[in-house]
C-alpha cells in the first residue's frame, strides 16, 4: 500500500507539472503542508510542528468521548428528527473500502437515517456477501440487488425507489463520512426547517486512510457553481423535491452528480439552500479515480459541459459552454453580447503621462470592444507634458476631460465623471493598467449587463506576472485584501478558484464594469466616508446588500502597474469606519469560509478556525482576535520605570489592547497617561485611588479590564514584543486551557535611583521553564506574573486576589484559577522582570513569604474542600496530598 501510495503522489505532481508547471507544484506543496510553525505546547515534544492539514485535523477535527457525550445529548433536545436517505450504488469497490464505507455510516450519532444499497450486478459474489451481512446486522441498511449492470445512475436511480427519509445523500462505494456528519445536518435543519439542500465541506483521504486536500467551500455561488460542481460531497436533498426530479439522468453517467445538483437548485430560493462549513465527507483516493487525477475520466468533463449546456438552455441562457482545460470539469461560460453597449471607460490622472498613455494605447489599440467613450478626470496635474497628452487626446471625439482642482476624494472624482457619463456601462479603471488580452472589455461588459449582476472584477497581475487581484477577500487582517496576492501567474488556485468565474463579495476598482442603473441604485461611491481608502469595496457591500451578486472573471487579464512595495495612501478614520460599517461580513465572508485564514491571502489553513462547533461551548473558545487587557499596578515615584513598561505594551505585535493602570495612594502616573500617544489599535484606561494595598489596585484593574483576556505587568517589568500575539496563539490552539504561560528573564537589578531614573542589570537568566503541572504548583509557585495570559471568565467565577494575602496573592490566584482546567506552557522567554539585586530587599521578600505561608496553605485546604464532589476534587486531593508528603 505504501509503495502505491507514492505511486499515486508521483502520478499526481507528473499532472499538476503537466498543467501549473513548477510554481503549481510549490504552491500545491504549501497549501497541504503549510509553512508556518509554532513553539511547541504542554502536549507536544519539544521541537517545531508544522501547522499543516495533519495538525489542523489533530486539534480541531477530532472528536473525543466528551464531545460525544454533548452530541448525543444535543440530538435528545431536537424538536425534529429529520430522516436521511443515504443513496449507495455499488458495483465491485474493493470489499476493506466498502466495508469501511458502510461502517462509517452505521458509526454515526445521529440515529434517524437508512443507507439504500443497490448493487449493480457486481461480478465479485464476496460483495454481495458483505452487504447482506451489513444489512442482516443493521436493520436501517436497505437492499436492491439488480440483475443487471445499468451503470451509476440506474443504480442510483434503484436506491431512491426504496428510500422513505425526508432527505436523500448522495454517498460512493468507497468513501467515509465522519461520526457526526448526519447529526451536523439534522442540527441545520433543526434551526432552518424549510431548507431544501444543504452542502458540507469535504476533504480526501488515501488507501492508508490518511486525510489530506481539503476543499473548504464557499456558500452558494450560482457562477461557480457554472464553472466546476464545487458542491460535490456531502449534498443533501429534500427526497420529495429530489424524486420530482426524476432522479438521476443516464446521459450524464460520470457526472451525473453535478446534472443533479443543477437541476435541483436552478429555481431555488437562495434561503432554501445551507452551507454547512465542517468536513463532512471523505472522497476516497485510489487509483483511476478523480480525487487523485481530475483528468482521469475524460468522459466526465465532457458529460459535465454537456449538463452545464442544458441547464443554460432550460434558464433560456443563450451561452456557450467550452473551458480553457478541456480534459478537467471546470468550466467557462460565454454569455452573448449581440450588440454592444455605449461603455463609459472613467480614468482619474494626475500627470504620470507615461503609464497613462500606456492604459490608453490598451483601450484604443488592444482592445477589440468598439463602442465606448473615455472620461479623464484630471486631478491638479502638474507637468506640461501633461498638459500636451491631453491636447492629443482630445482630437479623438470619444475622448473628454474633466479637471477636478480639489484634493485627491477617488469616490467624487468618479462620482463626477459618472454624471458626465453617456453610456449604459460604467468602467472604472486606474491610470496604470496594461491590457493582455484584447476582449477583456468585451468579457466583462458581458457579465455586467446580465441583469443579476453588480460589479464585475478582473484578474490583474504585477508587472513581474504575479497575481495582484483575482477578487477581494473580506476580513483579511481585520479589513480587506486581495485573493492570492503574489500567487505565480499559471496557478490554479484553491481548488482551480483562481481561474474560474465566480460570485464574490467584492472586487476591486482599478478595473471595474457595471452598469450605470446600478451605480445609481445605490447612489454611487460614499465620498464623505471613503475618500481615499475600501472605497471600491464599500461600493460592491452596498451592491450585495441591494442584491446583486458581484462577480470576478479571469478571463479580463491586465497588468496593474501598482509596486509591490508601494505604501498604500489611507487614513487611519476611513479604516476603523470601514470595520464598523462592515462588520458583519469582516467577521464572515460568504465567498470565502471559516476554516481559512483572515492573516493570509492564499487560502491558508485557520488556526483557529472561526467555524463554531454547536456542541461545544461558547465560552471554552475564545474568539478569533481577543480584546486583550493588559493590567498595571503602580504607586508612589516610579513613573520613569513605569514609561518603560508601557511602552512595551505599546510595542506589542498583536491588537487590539486595552492597558489598564490603577495607581495606589497617589497620581503621579497621569502625567505620563496624559502624554501618551496611542498607536491603532490599543485604549488606555487610568484610574488613581486612594492607598489601599496591592491586592485592592488589582482587583480594581480587573473590574476595569473589558478584555476577553488579561495579564499582568508590574510597572518595572517589559513585555517582549510577540509576548501577547504568542500567548493568544497558545490559547487558540488549546482552547480547553484556563489560561496560557511562557517562561521569563529574569534580571537582576540594582535601582540607584528613581528619579531621575538610574539602575545596573546584572546577568539575565532563564525563569519559570516548566511544563505545568499542577503537583509542583501547588508546592511552589514558578508562574511570573507578568507571563501569563488568562481568560475574563475565570475572574468572574472564581474572583481576584486575595486581600488575606499582601504578598503570595498571585499563586493563591493561580490556584483558584487551575482548579478545574490547567494552564497551557509556551516554551518560550516572552517577558522580562527584575528582581532585586540586594541581598537586604530579597531576605525582607523571604521572611514575607514565610509569614504568609501559613494563610496560603489554610486557603488551599480550603479549595480542596469547597471542590468535594467535583469532577475537580480527584486532581486537587492528589495535588494537596504532595504537601502532606
Amino acid at each position: 500500500m505504501e509503495r502505491k501510495g507514492k505511486w499515486n503522489a508521483i502520478r499526481l505532481a507528473l499532472a499538476i507539472l503537466r498543467k501549473e508547471g513548477l510554481e503549481g507544484i510549490k504552491w500545491r506543496l504549501r497549501m497541504l503542508e503549510g509553512r508556518s510553525q509554532l513553539v511547541p505546547s504542554s502536549s507536544d515534544e519539544m521541537g517545531e510542528i508544522k501547522l499543516d492539514y495533519d495538525e489542523w485535523i489533530r486539534r480541531y477535527d477530532t472528536l473525543d468521548e466528551q464531545g460525544r457525550s454533548k452530541i448525543r445529548s444535543r440530538i435528545n433536545t431536537f424538536s425534529w428528527a429529520p430522516k436521511f436517505s443515504l443513496i449507495m450504488p455499488v458495483y465491485d469497490p474493493p470489499l476493506e473500502f466498502l466495508d469501511e464505507a458502510i461502517r462509517s455510516v452505521r458509526d454515526q450519532l445521529y440515529p434517524h437515517w437508512e443507507l439504500c444499497i443497490a448493487d449493480d450486478a457486481s461480478k465479485n459474489e464476496a460483495v454481495r456477501e458483505l452487504l447482506k451481512k451489513h444489512a442482516a446486522e443493521d436493520n436501517r441498511i436497505r437492499l436492491v440487488l439488480r440483475r443487471e449492470n445499468g451503470h451509476i445512475s440506474k443504480a442510483s436511480n434503484s436506491a431512491l425507489e426504496i428510500a422513505t427519509g425526508d432527505f436523500i445523500a448522495m454517498f460512493d462505494h468507497d468513501d467515509l463520512i465522519p461520526e457526526h456528519a448526519l447529526y451536523m445536518f439534522a442540527e441545520e435543519l433543526n434551526k432552518n426547517p424549510t431548507v431544501d439542500f444543504l452542502y458540507s465541506d469535504q476533504d480526501k483521504v488515501d488507501i492508508s486512510g490518511r486525510r489530506y486536500d481539503p476543499y473548504f467551500k464557499p456558500d452558494f455561488n450560482p457562477d461557480l457553481l457554472r464553472s466546476q460542481n464545487f458542491v460535490d460531497h456531502l449534498a443533501v436533498f429534500r427526497a420529495s423535491l429530489a424524486r420530482g426530479l426524476g432522479g438521476w439522468r443516464t446521459a450524464f453517467d460520470g457526472s451525473q452528480d453535478y446534472d443533479f445538483v443543477l437541476r435541483f437548485t436552478e429555481r431555488l430560493p437562495v434561503e432554501k439552500i445551507a452551507h454547512i462549513p465542517h468536513v463532512l465527507y471523505h472522497w476516497r483516493a485510489v487509483p483511476g479515480s478523480l480525487a487523485i487525477d481530475a483528468g482521469a475520466k475524460n468522459y466526465a468533463a465532457t458529460r459535465s459541459r454537456q449538463a452545464l449546456a442544458e441547464h443554460l438552455q432550460r434558464m433560456d441562457i443563450d451561452a456557450e459552454v467550452t473551458s480553457e482545460y478541456p480534459h478537467l470539469s471546470i468550466h467557462r461560460v460565454i454569455y452573448p453580447l449581440p450588440v454592444e453597449p455605449l461603455v463609459t471607460i472613467v480614468i482619474p490622472t494626475k500627470d504620470g503621462v507615461d503609464i497613462l498613455q500606456q492604459c490608453m494605447d490598451g483601450i484604443f489599440n488592444k482592445t477589440d470592444y468598439t463602442n465606448f467613450e473615455v472620461i479623464i478626470v484630471n486631478n491638479q496635474s502638474e507637468k506640461p507634458e501633461t498638459q500636451e497628452y491631453f491636447k492629443e487626446l482630445l482630437r479623438d471625439k470619444r475622448v473628454r476631460i474633466i479637471d477636478f482642482d480639489q484634493p485627491f476624494n477617488y469616490s467624487r472624482i468618479n462620482n463626477i465623471a459618472v454624471k458626465e457619463a453617456n453610456g449604459s456601462v460604467l468602467a472604472l479603471l486606474n491610470n496604470d493598467l496594461e491590457m493582455i488580452n484584447s476582449d477583456w472589455l468585451r468579457e466583462m461588459v458581458s457579465h455586467a449587463v446580465r441583469p443579476e449582476i453588480g460589479a464585475v472584477g478582473a484578474r490583474l497581475f504585477y508587472p513581474d506576472g504575479s497575481v495582484q487581484h483575482a477578487g477581494v477577500l473580506l476580513g483579511y487582517k481585520g479589513r480587506a485584501g486581495h485573493m492570492y496576492r503574489y500567487a505565480p501567474r499559471h496557478w490554479l488556485g484553491y481548488w482551480a478558484r483562481g481561474v474560474l468565474i465566480q460570485n464574490l463579495t467584492a472586487v476591486t476598482a482599478a478595473c471595474l464594469v457595471l452598469r450605470k442603473d446600478v451605480y445609481d441604485s445605490i447612489g454611487g461611491f460614499d465620498e464623505e466616508n471613503f475618500t481615499i481608502t475600501f472605497n471600491d469595496v464599500d461600493l460592491c457591500l452596498r451592491i450585495h446588500e441591494k442584491g446583486f451578486r458581484n462577480l470576478y472573471t479571469p478571463y479580463a487579464e491586465l497588468y496593474h502597474h501598482e509596486s509591490k512595495t508601494r505604501g498604500f495612501m489611507a487614513f487611519q478614520s476611513e479604516e476603523d469606519y470601514f470595520s464598523e460599517r462592515w462588520k458583519p461580513y469582516i467577521q464572515y465572508d460568504s465567498a470565502y469560509n471559516p476554516n481559512l485564514s483572515l492573516e493570509t491571502e492564499d487560502f491558508s489553513l485557520a488556526f483557529p478556525p472561526r467555524a463554531t462547533r454547536p456542541w461545544e461551548s461558547e465560552s471554552a473558545r475564545i474568539s478569533a482576535k481577543p480584546l486583550v487587557s493588559i493590567i498595571t499596578r503602580t504607586h508612589g515615584e516610579r513613573q520613569e520605570f513605569l514609561k518603560e513598561s508601557i511602552d512595551s505594551v505599546l510595542r506589542q505585535t498583536y491588537r487590539p489592547l486595552q492597558l489598564v493602570i490603577v495607581e495606589d495612594g497617589t497620581d503621579n502616573a497621569r502625567q505620563v497617561v496624559d502624554a501618551l500617544q496611542l498607536p491603532t489599535g490599543v485604549t488606555v484606561t487610568y484610574e488613581a485611588l486612594p492607598k489601599r494595598g496591592r491586592c485592592f489596585a488589582g482587583n480594581r484593574g480587573l473590574e476595569l479590564a473589558q478584555g476577553e483576556l488579561f495579564g499582568f505587568l508590574d510597572d518595572d517589568d517589559l513585555l517582549l514584543p510577540d509576548h501577547v500575539e504568542s500567548l493568544v496563539g497558545q490559547l487558540h490552539a488549546h482552547p480547553e486551557a484556563a489560561a496560557a504561560y511562557s517562561s521569563s528573564w529574569e534580571i537582576p537589578t540594582e535601582v540607584i535611583s528613581l528619579s531621575p531614573l538610574k539602575y545596573v542589570e546584572g546577568k539575565k537568566s532563564l525563569f519559570g521553564r516548566a511544563r505545568f503541572s499542577i503537583d509542583a504548583l501547588w508546592n511552589y509557585n514558578y508562574i511570573a506574573i507578568q507571563s501569563l495570559l488568562i481568560k475574563k471568565d475565570l475572574f468572574l467565577k472564581h474572583g481576584g486576589f486575595s486581600e488575606e494575602l499582601d504578598c503570595l496573592e498571585d499563586w493563591d490566584l493561580w490556584l483558584r484559577y487551575t482548579s478545574e482546567h490547567d494552564f497551557v506552557f509556551l516554551d518560550k522567554a516572552t517577558s522580562e522582570f527584575r528582581m532585586p539585586d540586594n541581598e537586604s530587599v530579597l531576605s525582607g521578600r523571604r521572611d514575607q513569604h514565610l509569614q504568609y505561608l501559613p494563610t496560603l496553605r489554610k486557603r488551599q485546604k480550603e479549595l480542596l474542600d469547597s471542590h468535594a464532589g467535583a469532577h475537580s476534587y480527584s486532581r486537587l486531593k492528589s495535588a494537596f496530598n504532595t504537601i502532606q508528603a
